[in-house]
């Protein structure tokens, strides 16, 4: 997430993921946040399923930013003040609440039943959906919001919506 290779921005960033390494250790929380104990056999099959999902998450990524920027440039073109503009951000995330509830929140939950393979594809499609809609209308309406969780939970439900036309592996392998 850095935007630049300098030792001004990427010493902080090494220096702070040291220290919460650290601090996981002694607060005695040394696995990872979401464990993953699946695999897949490595084979050519194999090597093409990566291949798709990597080009398809690549394609996921670019159409989540184009919505974002649809998105601001979607709200600047509204004839009322820019302080209203959370408000309606909320609405629309209030909305997507209502068609699919697990899309609100950090979703730790979701990335955690996605990776244990507990998802199916038709509600990993409809979180996605939902989750891409109301991220991008509430962050191009200006309200905080995270990134890095809601692009965890869009990605893994991209992977479990693949699962069933990519090669054979462990449950929550595609998510990952």
């Amino acid at each position: 997430l850095l935007f630049e290779w300098t030792p001004r921005s990427f010493i902080p960033v090494a220096v702070a993921a040291i220290i919460a390494e650290v601090e996981r250790t002694m607060l005695h929380l040394p696995g990872p946040i979401f464990p993953f104990q699946g695999g897949m056999e490595v084979t050519f099959v194999g090597l093409a399923g990566w291949v798709a999902i990597g080009v398809c998450a690549g394609l996921l990524s670019g159409l989540l930013t184009q919505m974002v920027y649809a998105c601001e440039d979607g709200f600047q073109k509204l004839p009322i003040h820019w302080m209203w503009w959370p408000m309606l951000g909320g609405l629309v995330v209030g909305i997507g609440g209502l068609i699919e509830p697990h899309a609100l929140g950090v979703g730790y939950d979701n990335i955690a039943n996605m990776l244990d393979g507990r998802t199916i594809a038709t509600a990993a499609l409809i979180l996605l959906v939902v989750k891409a809609i109301i991220w991008s209308v509430a962050l191009g309406s200006g309200t905080s919001g995270g990134v890095l969780a809601p692009l965890l939970i869009m990605g893994g439900a991209m992977g479990a919506v693949l699962a069933g036309i990519l090669p054979a592996a462990d449950p929550g392998f595609w998510a990952l």
